[in-house]
Parts: C-alpha cells; sequence; structure tokens
C-alpha cells in the first residue's frame, strides 16, 4: 500500500510540475553581463513570455519557468545585446539565437558560458557530468592525436610559428622579387617599344584577368600566349587572376613552361570532362583526415579541391598531386623571370572585403593582416599560430578561388534574373527571405581565422568564409590598386559572360574604388566591351593607372563563324562547360591570342605615353626645387 502511495504521489507531482509553472535557477557563469528570457518555441518561431533579465557576470538570478503549452517548447533564450530579444523571434533572428531547452524534463538549474565569441546554454546534467567528462576524455585524447600531429606535419616549415604581420606595405619577400624584375621588364619594354629610357621610368604593368570557369582559364592562357609572341610577356610584372584565370595563373607557374608549351599540355587536359574526372576516395579521405586530426573546417570545397588537383596534376603521381603547394611556386618567380601571381577570393558581406594569396603571403588586401601562406589554415591567437598544421594543398586553394558554386539564394536569383519567370523568382524570393536564407550559401569553404584575437577587423572571428571573388564583381582590381603596388597599366583580359554589355565588372570595379578614395580612370561605359581594345586614362592625373581594356568579342579577322558571345550564351564558352574539344579549345584561346597580336601598337603606344608622363613629372620635380 505504501509502495503505491509513493508512486501515486510521484505521478501526480510529475503531472502538477508537467501542468504549471515554477522556478528555475540561471547562472551566468560569462565575465560579462547576459540578458536572458523565456520564449514559446514553435518550428522557427518564438514569442516571448514576460520582459528580458540581466544577470551580472558570475551571478546568479531565479525567473518563472513558463506554463506548460501543448504543442510549444519552453526556450531560455540569451545574448549580451539586449536588443537581441526581441518579442518575436523568427527566420534567420531565430536561427542565430542562443538558446537551451527549459522544460521541466531538463531540471530546475541551467548555465550560460561563452564560448569562443559566442554564449552557450547548458542543463546541470550536461554541466556538472557530461562537460567534465568530455574535458577529461579530450585531454588524453589530445595526447594521442598530439602525437599523431607531430608524424603528419612535416616540411621546411613543419616546426616554425607563424606570425601575422599588421602593415600595409609590401613583404620583403615580394620587394625582393620586384627589386630583380625590374631590370628585365626595363629590357624588355625598351625592345618592345624600340626606344630606351631611365630607370625611373620604367612602368609597372600588370594583367588583370576575370573568371568564368574553364572558359576564363582558356582566354586567359590564349591572351598570354599572344602576349608571349609579341615580346609583351616580359614587360609584366604583376598578374592579378579570380575564380577560372586563377587556375591558369598557378598551374602555368608551377610547371615553369613556356606559354606555348603549357598551351598544349592544357588543351589535353580540358578535352576531357572535368566531371567525369576520378580520384581515388582514398586520398581524399587521407587529405580530409589531416584537416581534422587539426580541428581544422571541412566543407564541400575539400571535395571541388580535390577533383581539380587531381585533374590539371594527372601527369604526376596520384600521391603528389594533393601534396603541391602555392609557397611550391616560390622557385620558379624568386630569380625575377617569371611574372609576379596575385590569385584572390573575398570574405562575404556586407560589405565584401578583398583576399589575396601569393605564393609567399596571403591576407587581407586592405585591412592590413597578412601571414606566411605556408601557415594559412593553422589556428592563430592574438598573432601567433597556435598549432603546426602542415600546409594547405594548391588543389584546395584552386578550389576555393573558383568555388563559384557557393552563391548565396539572393545572388542566385540575381545571376538568374533573365533566364528565370519572375513568378518563381518572386516566391523563391519571399520563401528565403521568411526563412531568413537569402544569404545562406552552399558549403563554403571556412578556414581559420589569422587576426582572431586580435584587436583588427574581423579580430573577433574564430573562422573565415572564403568564395570565388567573382561573387563580388568578376574582374580582381583590388590586389593591383593597393598604393604600395604603384601599378601604371592594368591590361584587363575579360572573359566575363556579361562583358558584352558594357563590361559590368568594370562598373562595379570603379564604385568600389572610388568608395575607397583609390584612383580609377573614368569609363565610357558606352564603348567599353564593344571593341576588341578600349583605352581609357586621366591625361590630368599621371597617377591614375592606365586601363587596357580586351573583350571577349567576334574579330572576322581571325574567324568569320566564331562569336564567343553567342557561344556563352548558349553553345561551348558557357561558365558551367568543363570539356572543351580540341577544336573549342583552339578558337577560344586562338581569338584571344590573336586579339593581343593585333592590339599590339595600341598597346606600345599607351607604354610609351607612361614612360613620358614619368618624365615630365621628373622634370616637374626638378623645376620646384
Amino acid at each position: 500500500m505504501k509502495k503505491f502511495n509513493f508512486v501515486s504521489v510521484f505521478i501526480l507531482s510529475l503531472f502538477f510540475n508537467l501542468l504549471f509553472a515554477d522556478n528555475i535557477t540561471v547562472h551566468n557563469m560569462s565575465y560579462d553581463p547576459v540578458f536572458v528570457a523565456t520564449y514559446y518555441k514553435k518550428g522557427k518561431n518564438a514569442d516571448i513570455v514576460g520582459s528580458e533579465k540581466k544577470i551580472i557576470p558570475q551571478q546568479k538570478i531565479r525567473i518563472k519557468r513558463p506554463d506548460r503549452k501543448i504543442l510549444f517548447d519552453r526556450e531560455l533564450i540569451f545574448s549580451f545585446d539586449r536588443l537581441d530579444l526581441k518579442k518575436k523571434l523568427s527566420g534567420k533572428s531565430f536561427r542565430n539565437s542562443s538558446r537551451v531547452n527549459i522544460g521541466f524534463m531538463k531540471g530546475n538549474t541551467f548555465y550560460i558560458a561563452s564560448k569562443g565569441e559566442n554564449l552557450k546554454g547548458y542543463n546541470a546534467v550536461t554541466w556538472k557530468i557530461i562537460k567534465p567528462t568530455l574535458k577529461l576524455f579530450s585531454k588524453s585524447f589530445n595526447k594521442v592525436l598530439d602525437q599523431i600531429r607531430s608524424k603528419i606535419s612535416t616540411g621546411v616549415h613543419s616546426k616554425d610559428v607563424s606570425s601575422v604581420r599588421i602593415y600595409s606595405g609590401l613583404c620583403v619577400d615580394e620587394k625582393n622579387y620586384l627589386r630583380k624584375r625590374k631590370p628585365i621588364v626595363k629590357k624588355a619594354i625598351e625592345k618592345f617599344i624600340g626606344d630606351s629610357f631611365e630607370d625611373y621610368q620604367t612602368p609597372n604593368i600588370a594583367f588583370c584577368c576575370s573568371g568564368g570557369g574553364y572558359r576564363a582559364m582558356i582566354s586567359s592562357l590564349g591572351s598570354f600566349a599572344g602576349a608571349e609572341k609579341i615580346g609583351l610577356l616580359d614587360c609584366v610584372s604583376f598578374m592579378a587572376g579570380l575564380s577560372g584565370s586563377t587556375w591558369f595563373m598557378s598551374l602555368w607557374t608551377y610547371f615553369g613552361s613556356s606559354v606555348s608549351d603549357y598551351k598544349r599540355d592544357l588543351g589535353i587536359k580540358v578535352a576531357k570532362d572535368l566531371k567525369k574526372t576520378f580520384i581515388d576516395p582514398r586520398i581524399i579521405a587521407k587529405q580530409i583526415g589531416k584537416k581534422i586530426i587539426f580541428s581544422q573546417p571541412v566543407t564541400l570545397v575539400d571535395i571541388y579541391g580535390s577533383i581539380l588537383a587531381n585533374k590539371f596534376f594527372g601527369d604526376l603521381n596520384k600521391s603528389d598531386r594533393l601534396n603541391i603547394h602555392l609557397s611550391d611556386l616560390i622557385k620558379n618567380i624568386e630569380d625575377g623571370q617569371r611574372i609576379f601571381p596575385i590569385l584572390t577570393a573575398v570574405q562575404p558581406g556586407p560589405p565584401f572585403s578583398w583576399f589575396e594569396f601569393t605564393p609567399y603571403e596571403s591576407g587581407f588586401s586592405f585591412t592590413n593582416s597578412f601571414i606566411p601562406t605556408w601557415s594559412f589554415g593553422r589556428k592563430f591567437l592574438a598573432g601567433k599560430s597556435q598549432d603546426f598544421a602542415p600546409e594547405q594543398s594548391l588543389g584546395y586553394f584552386m578550389g576555393i578561388w573558383g568555388s563559384a558554386f557557393t552563391l548565396s539564394f539572393s545572388e542566385a536569383i540575381e545571376e538568374s534574373q533573365e533566364k528565370m519567370p519572375q513568378k518563381i523568382k518572386n516566391y523563391i524570393k519571399k520563401y528565403t527571405e521568411v526563412r531568413g536564407r537569402e544569404e545562406t550559401r552552399v558549403s563554403p569553404a571556412k578556414l581559420n581565422n589569422l587576426s582572431y584575437g586580435m584587436n583588427v577587423e574581423f579580430g573577433k572571428m574564430k573562422t573565415l568564409t572564403l568564395l570565388d571573388a567573382g561573387l563580388h564583381f568578376n574582374l580582381p582590381f583590388p590586389p593591383l590598386l593597393r598604393p604600395e603596388r604603384k601599378v601604371d597599366i592594368i591590361i584587363v583580359c575579360d572573359a566575363s559572360a556579361s562583358a558584352h554589355k558594357g563590361a559590368p565588372a568594370v562598373r562595379k570595379a570603379e564604385k568600389w574604388a572610388k568608395e575607397r578614395g583609390l584612383k580609377f580612370p573614368k569609363i565610357d561605359y558606352d564603348i567599353i566591351g564593344k571593341n576588341i581594345i578600349s583605352v581609357f586614362k586621366d591625361e590630368t592625373d599621371k597617377d591614375v593607372p592606365t586601363i587596357i581594356y580586351m573583350s571577349i568579342v567576334k574579330n572576322r579577322k581571325f574567324n568569320k563563324q566564331f562569336d564567343p558571345v553567342k557561344e556563352i550564351q548558349n553553345g561551348f564558352c558557357n561558365t558551367f562547360n568543363f570539356k572543351y574539344t580540341p577544336k573549342q579549345f583552339k578558337l577560344l584561346s586562338g581569338l584571344m591570342e590573336y586579339n593581343i597580336i593585333e592590339s599590339k601598337e595600341i598597346i606600345k603606344r599607351e607604354i610609351r605615353n607612361k614612360i613620358e608622363s614619368k618624365k615630365r613629372i621628373e622634370i616637374e620635380v626638378d623645376e620646384e626645387v
């Protein structure tokens, strides 16, 4: 009878507590004030119950648990910012909230603690039993991992600590490269224009190549082949790439061959469809396993990068293809004999922030945070690397640079606005906005933040999200507009799908530059993109770079039938075509090569003009003295 009474009392007590509210205790274990509020939650929506309350650091409060409500969960939502605790949370605001379930079965005591830059909630069982147990297990497990890590981390810099460089100037290695490159460039320009000039008049010339998948890669190669034939290639100091053009630049530099030799090799490789490229799953697993062991984020870009590496380094041993690094390019540029490559990506906005990769150094172009490229991906804290993780593979970087598939829903709608029916666009837009998904991306690249824990922009973010820079605008002007690089002439090779529509990538780049007070010539958008070549400069300010714009347009002198614009819209030049037959490859690369050769005299003239303007500047300075 007594046993029956005990069970009855227990059941009645449980039933009573399920039906009626009681009090809960909430501990703030962080070192900052925290604001909390209780909510009824259903699906992705939450409604506040009562008002928010403040808990001072390392203190606790008792608050009323809401009455049980059928089909609703009871949640405690909390934040450092009182304004985050709105009366109604839904979609994105709900998904981004920090919360813990406070149903009766979760107990009466809850803990809020800092986790990185965010807050996390725990019930008493998790806080007092599960969390300490996992921590103890983690310590033992990490000892084993440390032994594994030391065996995995091999190479020249495997024991080197990396430091963040906070300075807008160029790194020492790039300066040394330019010092060696300058006499080579001067000699090549004198031969190209058929005239001599003083050292101080030597212009800094750069190639700026667009994105566009295989189309961009092949057209960039064609432009460089033309430049090689007319003697222009050795006149150039920098080449900046974006998306598909980065593939050509990094591969050509790595193999160290002439453009004409590499053209034959690339033509063979693109004749087989990238989508049908096979890669041994064990090799991918090994690469991803390394990242997991060093607690690095893994996304679809890792798989994509492995496929690219297997494709373009296919003539190497299977295991070697994913062990090629961007820093390996140093041996082919350090003597100044080849063009200096700058590859790009962006951290999503708003506003977008441009990130540049060179064989020597990688970092934010305009927030002045840089690290040696061999250390990018390691964990950093307060300007110092915290582990000895191996260098990221070149294939992985190629995956980041060309990851156009990571566009958000809103960007996808904008990109497809001419092809998608308006009703469908409106429906998708409304659906994504309601659920806060308009900026959701498909598995973009994530890497440990080099500036984490520093008093700089992005210093509070543990990881960076890096995207194909073409998702901002499709020409990599930003690294070339850095004042410290002092670029005088920018030869733009635009293979963008919309280049013929008034070069919208240039328009966006010009707007971006002017917002930052960077010098940019006035562009005539009525003519740009319609001719093979257009020149834009500022006769009143010699510090403004001259832009020589080469467009991907039909040239009857080369081929009367081949129209790249039509092929971009409905043919083999489509951005998502990853197979070019020998004939198609020859048409596209040949067109861009021919256009450069045909434009030789115009390019000569503009180089002469820039040299002459530098002479006038020197004379003006002498007169003032």
